[in-house]
């Protein structure tokens, strides 16, 4: 979708104009999950950052400035939910996922 259009919707989801939402959650969609995707190398929890993402970009849409890009934004907010769910597994489960895990060196004995 080129800026113009994706821009009108923006300004269409400010007017709570909830077809607008839904038209940019399927336009967005694929990029932030090939984004979360690579970074977290887990599809469910790419899933779950970019619902996150889609979220926090709803309840944000007043922060959105008009000249820049919806989808660099989208991609921005997309990339902090993954990084942060990337840290709350190593967190709960002491791993760490995507790239930025580092391959396990075998136990010296």
């Amino acid at each position: 979708m080129n800026t113009p259009d994706a821009h009108k919707l923006v300004e269409r989801v400010r007017w709570e104009e909830s077809e607008a939402f839904n038209e940019i959650v399927r336009l967005f969609h694929p990029p932030l999950f090939r984004l979360a995707r690579r970074l977290l190398r887990n599809p469910e929890d790419a899933r779950e950052a970019v619902q996150e993402a889609f979220l926090a970009a709803h309840q944000g849409i007043g922060t959105f400035e008009e000249g820049a890009s919806p989808r660099t934004w989208l991609l921005s907010i997309a990339f902090t939910k993954a990084v942060h769910r990337s840290k709350k597994e190593t967190r709960e489960h002491g791993r760490i996922s995507g790239d930025l895990a580092a391959p396990k060196q075998p136990a010296n004995r």
